[in-house]
């Protein structure tokens, strides 16, 4: 992409950096194709080892007394083509199965760990025809497209975690985009997705935290 050396902090520079990715490129991202995955490397490289410390954070980012079971919500920048939003989860605390349709969702485990089930089907039936689980730790990066991983639910290990998602485009139920529920069912051996409302059992807080904010003229952009 031939970007310079960015100065600033690091969520300021991963701010610049996804405007530089998607200036002539958000159409093409998440689409998961070769090309796409080569364009999101200058951001990768950006959170190669990023924890929670390099957002000016100290973990857990949850107030006391908080519900063992919700999931907190910290929003960091939201602008026309993407959004940079916190999730810090209780040990345990869970985000149900979801997805994300026609959108790229990078996610940075920002301390602690979690379980991570990631699912695509077949849109006309339903028929599960790629699934995957793993444990994901402090640093580590995933990264989901529109044909890819696109249906996934996070679960906190013991100790909690946060979680940095990086979303492009915006969910918009106008535009095609609602995010939908799932359930596991078996049918004749096979494993289908069923479309379900959003689970009461989940709740999400928004919570505040110190951490490091924006700087220099990206600060006039729109904000939380």
């Amino acid at each position: 992409l031939g970007m310079r050396p960015q100065k600033g902090n690091r969520v300021t520079q991963i701010v610049r950096t996804m405007r530089s990715i998607l200036r002539e490129n958000a159409r093409d991202i998440p689409k998961g194709s070769e090309r796409s995955k080569k364009l999101l490397q200058p951001l990768l490289k950006k959170l190669k080892g990023f924890k929670a410390r390099d957002l000016g954070m100290r973990p857990p980012c949850l107030p006391s007394g908080f519900p063992p079971k919700a999931v907190g919500f910290l929003p960091v920048w939201e602008e026309k083509d993407f959004e940079i939003s916190i999730f810090a989860f209780p040990p345990g605390a869970k985000i149900p199965l979801h997805d994300h349709p026609g959108m790229c969702v990078i996610s940075q485990i920002l301390y602690g760990s979690l379980q991570a089930r990631s699912y695509d089907m077949d849109r006309k039936n339903g028929e599960v025809i790629r699934q995957d689980s793993k444990t994901l730790s402090e640093a580590e990066t995933s990264v989901l497209f529109e044909n890819e991983g696109n249906i996934h639910e996070f679960v906190a290990g013991e100790q909690g975690c946060a979680v940095l998602d990086i979303i492009t485009p915006l969910y918009d139920e106008m535009n095609g985009r609602p995010c939908t529920y799932y359930k596991e069912e078996m049918k004749n051996g096979k494993t289908l997705l069923k479309r379900i409302g959003q689970p009461l059992s989940f709740r999400t807080y928004r919570v505040d935290a110190p951490m490091d904010s924006v700087e220099g003229r990206d600060t006039e952009g729109p904000k939380p």
